[in-house]
Order: C-alpha cells, then sequence, then structure tokens
C-alpha cells in the first residue's frame, strides 16, 4: 500500500459486505449478521408462504427485495460503513412484519382439540 490508498484504508471502504465485517468485527460481526440474515430470510418465506392471500404479491415482493439485497451484500456490493445498507434489511423485514401482524404460521394445524 502506498501513500495515495492512505485514505481508502482510514475510511474502511471495502466494497463488499463481507470484507466490511470481517476486518473490524471478526468472526463474531460476522456470525451475528449471517444469523440475522438467515431469519430474515426465514420471516419473508413464512410470511409469503403462509400470510393472507390478499397479501401474497406485497409478501412475496418484499420476499424478493430482501434476497436480493442479501446476495448482493454477500457477493460484491455492500458494506456496513453506510448505514442505509443495513436499514434496507431491517426495513423490508419490518414492513413485511408490520403487514402481516407477525410471523405467519401454517393455518391448518390443529394444536388443542377443545372438549365439545
Amino acid at each position: 500500500m502506498d501513500a495515495s490508498q492512505g485514505s481508502l484504508a482510514l475510511a474502511a471502504d471495502y466494497h463488499n459486505g463481507m470484507l466490511s465485517l470481517i476486518i473490524p468485527f471478526g468472526i463474531w460481526g460476522v456470525l451475528s449478521i449471517l444469523w440475522f440474515l438467515v431469519a430474515g430470510s426465514w420471516v419473508m418465506y413464512s410470511n409469503a408462504k403462509f400470510g393472507p392471500p390478499e397479501l401474497y404479491y406485497p409478501n412475496s415482493f418484499l420476499m424478493v427485495l430482501f434476497m436480493w439485497e442479501t446476495a448482493n451484500f454477500i457477493s460484491c456490493f455492500g458494506g456496513l460503513q453506510i448505514a442505509s445498507q443495513l436499514s434496507t434489511f431491517i426495513g423490508y423485514l419490518g414492513l413485511s412484519i408490520a403487514l402481516n401482524n407477525g410471523v405467519c404460521r401454517p393455518g391448518g394445524e390443529v394444536i388443542e382439540e377443545l372438549p365439545s
């Protein structure tokens, strides 16, 4: 690294989501974000599959947006130095939870039969 690249190293602008996690936060930062992405993907899938029929298209659209952002973050684009990168994940997830009043579950299961 020469003197002309010093400002890039100071800015910690790695242009990659995983590098922007590994270098400053280590393995624990990577594991926490991966946990968030897996749990968020599960919530988005559950809401798209088991949500109300009238919300099928909005739920599917939000799930695709979340997966697209996840793929971009892991593969090449992204970085946590910009707060908007992480807020898009949280925004899509929060909107899906707000639209569906939580996480949707399969509706046909009988948990406990009441005596008649």
